[in-house]
């Protein structure tokens, strides 16, 4: 792949910090790099490495069904599917690989603040992965 230097960089990120975010023009392999990243600490995470793909979605009102579906997650107390992911989140331990492009513009839930989402290019899987 001929990313080493990136790749180490992406392995101490993610041992230092619950949230890294890979951001650069499209076509100059993020989505590579994080893949490839993920399967090389897969077995870091009890829980699972998990993949999403966001480029299909151009409802940001799904975001949260995105995200909250492929790790099979249901909550029936009414409660925003966001609250489920976060303490979802919380109790275990994987790493879940967001990609892909948000089509429509706004803020991502989030605890307490809002953030918008990074572009990507497209990886063509077509869906959420495990690993």
């Amino acid at each position: 792949m001929g990313r080493e230097d990136e790749l180490a960089d992406l392995g101490r990120l993610l041992d230092e910090s619950r949230l890294v975010t890979v951001v650069g023009a499209g076509g100059v392999g993020k989505t590579r790099c994080a893949t490839k990243i993920a399967a090389l600490m897969e077995k870091r995470y009890c829980d699972g490495v998990w993949m999403v793909e966001l480029s299909a979605l151009h409802d940001p009102g799904l975001l949260d069904h995105a995200l909250v579906d492929p790790l099979g997650l249901t909550d029936h107390t009414g409660r925003p599917p966001h609250t489920a992911l976060f303490e979802h989140l919380a109790g275990h331990q994987l790493l879940l690989v967001i990609d892909g492009r948000l089509r429509a513009s706004g803020p991502l839930p989030g605890p307490g603040k809002t953030r918008r989402p990074a572009a990507s290019r497209t990886s063509g899987r077509g869906g959420p992965e495990r690993w």
